[in-house]
Protein backbone atom coordinates (compact mmCIF):
# COMPACT_ATOMS: atom_id res chain seq x y z
CA UNK A 1 0.00 0.00 0.00
CA UNK A 2 1.62 3.11 -1.70
CA UNK A 3 1.02 6.56 -3.01
CA UNK A 4 1.01 4.64 -6.23
CA UNK A 5 -2.02 5.60 -8.57
CA UNK A 6 -4.67 3.08 -9.70
CA UNK A 7 -3.79 3.03 -13.27
CA UNK A 8 -4.90 0.22 -16.21
CA UNK A 9 -0.83 0.19 -17.03
CA UNK A 10 -0.17 -1.36 -14.12
CA UNK A 11 -3.74 -3.84 -13.87
CA UNK A 12 -1.86 -5.63 -16.74
CA UNK A 13 0.54 -6.97 -14.43
CA UNK A 14 -0.84 -6.51 -11.23
CA UNK A 15 -4.37 -7.00 -9.19
CA UNK A 16 -5.17 -4.05 -7.61
CA UNK A 17 -8.29 -2.54 -5.75
CA UNK A 18 -8.62 1.87 -5.41
CA UNK A 19 -8.26 2.29 -1.16
CA UNK A 20 -7.85 6.52 -1.29
CA UNK A 21 -9.05 9.07 -3.75
CA UNK A 22 -6.50 11.96 -3.92
CA UNK A 23 -6.05 14.65 -6.00
CA UNK A 24 -3.69 17.30 -6.36
CA UNK A 25 -4.20 20.67 -4.84
CA UNK A 26 -2.41 23.89 -4.38
CA UNK A 27 -0.94 25.18 -1.08
CA UNK A 28 -0.34 28.35 0.33
CA UNK A 29 0.32 30.36 3.36
CA UNK A 30 -2.96 30.51 5.63
CA UNK A 31 -2.06 33.84 6.11
CA UNK A 32 -1.96 34.48 2.01
CA UNK A 33 -5.44 35.65 1.34
CA UNK A 34 -4.75 36.45 -2.64
CA UNK A 35 -3.44 33.38 -3.61
CA UNK A 36 -6.94 31.27 -4.65
CA UNK A 37 -6.36 29.67 -7.92
CA UNK A 38 -3.23 28.86 -9.83
CA UNK A 39 -3.90 32.20 -12.32
CA UNK A 40 -3.15 34.08 -9.23
CA UNK A 41 0.19 32.56 -9.16
CA UNK A 42 0.96 34.70 -12.21
CA UNK A 43 4.43 36.89 -11.48
CA UNK A 44 4.30 35.25 -7.96
CA UNK A 45 7.24 32.25 -7.27
CA UNK A 46 5.93 28.61 -7.12
CA UNK A 47 7.58 26.53 -5.19
CA UNK A 48 7.97 22.53 -6.64
CA UNK A 49 9.47 19.38 -5.24
CA UNK A 50 11.87 18.54 -8.17
CA UNK A 51 11.52 15.37 -10.30
CA UNK A 52 7.83 15.22 -10.04
CA UNK A 53 4.94 15.56 -11.81
CA UNK A 54 4.41 18.91 -10.40
CA UNK A 55 6.35 20.31 -12.63
CA UNK A 56 5.12 19.26 -15.68
CA UNK A 57 1.76 21.11 -14.27
CA UNK A 58 4.17 24.48 -13.41
CA UNK A 59 4.94 23.86 -16.75
CA UNK A 60 1.13 23.32 -17.89
CA UNK A 61 0.36 26.48 -15.86
CA UNK A 62 2.51 28.98 -17.20
CA UNK A 63 1.81 28.23 -20.74
CA UNK A 64 -1.81 28.82 -19.85
CA UNK A 65 -0.61 32.61 -18.37
CA UNK A 66 1.51 33.00 -21.27
CA UNK A 67 -1.75 32.37 -23.38
CA UNK A 68 -3.89 34.69 -21.48
CA UNK A 69 -0.96 37.51 -21.99
CA UNK A 70 -0.21 37.12 -18.22
CA UNK A 71 3.01 36.76 -16.51
CA UNK A 72 4.29 33.16 -15.54
CA UNK A 73 4.95 32.18 -12.43
CA UNK A 74 8.78 32.07 -11.48
CA UNK A 75 9.25 28.17 -10.68
CA UNK A 76 11.57 26.96 -8.40
CA UNK A 77 12.70 23.93 -7.60
CA UNK A 78 13.82 22.23 -4.45
CA UNK A 79 15.04 18.30 -3.47
CA UNK A 80 12.08 17.39 -0.95
CA UNK A 81 8.69 18.82 -0.17
CA UNK A 82 9.89 19.77 3.08
CA UNK A 83 11.86 22.35 2.13
CA UNK A 84 9.01 23.71 -0.95
CA UNK A 85 7.24 24.45 2.59
CA UNK A 86 9.80 26.11 4.37
CA UNK A 87 10.11 28.76 1.41
CA UNK A 88 5.89 28.87 1.74
CA UNK A 89 6.64 29.77 5.45
CA UNK A 90 8.85 32.34 5.18
CA UNK A 91 7.49 34.07 2.76
CA UNK A 92 9.82 33.11 -0.20
CA UNK A 93 6.86 31.60 -2.27
CA UNK A 94 3.61 32.05 -2.74
CA UNK A 95 2.38 28.47 -3.13
CA UNK A 96 2.93 25.15 -4.27
CA UNK A 97 1.73 22.32 -6.38
CA UNK A 98 1.40 18.76 -4.39
CA UNK A 99 -1.09 16.02 -4.09
CA UNK A 100 -3.67 16.37 -0.87
CA UNK A 101 -2.31 13.73 1.51
CA UNK A 102 1.33 15.52 1.10
CA UNK A 103 -0.98 18.68 2.00
CA UNK A 104 -2.73 17.14 4.65
CA UNK A 105 0.48 15.68 6.75
CA UNK A 106 2.23 18.79 6.33
CA UNK A 107 -1.02 19.97 8.07
CA UNK A 108 -0.44 18.07 11.30
CA UNK A 109 2.57 19.10 11.24
CA UNK A 110 2.00 22.86 11.22
CA UNK A 111 -1.59 22.94 12.34
CA UNK A 112 -3.01 26.39 11.41
CA UNK A 113 -0.03 27.56 8.89
CA UNK A 114 -1.03 26.00 5.47
CA UNK A 115 -4.00 26.80 3.49
CA UNK A 116 -5.56 24.26 0.45
CA UNK A 117 -7.49 27.06 -1.70
CA UNK A 118 -8.03 25.07 -4.98
CA UNK A 119 -8.49 21.37 -5.55
CA UNK A 120 -7.21 20.38 -9.13
CA UNK A 121 -10.22 18.79 -10.65
CA UNK A 122 -8.84 15.36 -12.11
CA UNK A 123 -8.72 13.25 -8.88
CA UNK A 124 -7.36 9.85 -8.76
CA UNK A 125 -7.52 6.59 -6.77
CA UNK A 126 -4.11 5.01 -4.83
CA UNK A 127 -3.73 1.79 -5.02
CA UNK A 128 -3.34 -1.73 -3.12
CA UNK A 129 -1.33 -3.90 -5.63
CA UNK A 130 -1.19 -7.80 -5.45
CA UNK A 131 0.28 -10.43 -7.59
CA UNK A 132 -2.33 -11.48 -10.01
CA UNK A 133 -4.73 -13.70 -8.80
CA UNK A 134 -8.02 -13.67 -8.56
CA UNK A 135 -8.56 -15.47 -5.31
CA UNK A 136 -6.31 -13.22 -3.40
CA UNK A 137 -8.30 -10.25 -5.21
CA UNK A 138 -10.96 -11.49 -3.70
CA UNK A 139 -9.42 -11.88 -0.23
CA UNK A 140 -8.24 -8.33 -0.71
CA UNK A 141 -11.69 -6.60 -1.79
CA UNK A 142 -13.60 -8.55 0.93
CA UNK A 143 -11.20 -7.30 3.90
CA UNK A 144 -10.67 -3.62 2.64
CA UNK A 145 -14.72 -3.73 2.64
CA UNK A 146 -14.75 -5.17 6.23
CA UNK A 147 -12.48 -2.50 7.75
CA UNK A 148 -13.85 0.67 5.77
CA UNK A 149 -17.81 -0.68 6.93
CA UNK A 150 -16.35 -1.10 10.76
CA UNK A 151 -15.01 2.67 10.75
CA UNK A 152 -11.16 2.10 10.81
CA UNK A 153 -10.57 3.64 7.76
CA UNK A 154 -12.73 7.06 8.49
CA UNK A 155 -10.97 7.12 11.75
CA UNK A 156 -7.79 6.98 10.26
CA UNK A 157 -8.58 9.28 7.58
CA UNK A 158 -9.38 12.05 10.21
CA UNK A 159 -6.78 11.67 12.06
CA UNK A 160 -4.84 12.19 9.58
CA UNK A 161 -6.99 15.53 8.15
CA UNK A 162 -7.80 13.32 5.16
CA UNK A 163 -11.16 14.08 3.59
CA UNK A 164 -13.84 10.78 4.60
CA UNK A 165 -15.34 11.18 1.47
CA UNK A 166 -11.97 10.26 -0.37
CA UNK A 167 -12.87 6.61 0.85
CA UNK A 168 -16.15 6.19 -1.28
CA UNK A 169 -15.01 4.07 -3.83
CA UNK A 170 -16.27 1.19 -5.08
CA UNK A 171 -13.99 -1.72 -6.21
Amino acid sequence: VSGMTLTEPRLQSYDGIAHFKTSVVLVASSKDTETKTPAALSGKILAIEGGTDYERRATELNAALTAQGKAPAEVQTYPGAARVFEQILVGRAAATITQDTTAAFREVQLPGQLAIPYTFPDAESYAIYIRKNPHDLQALKAGYEAVSASGELATIAEKWKMPVSGLDLKN
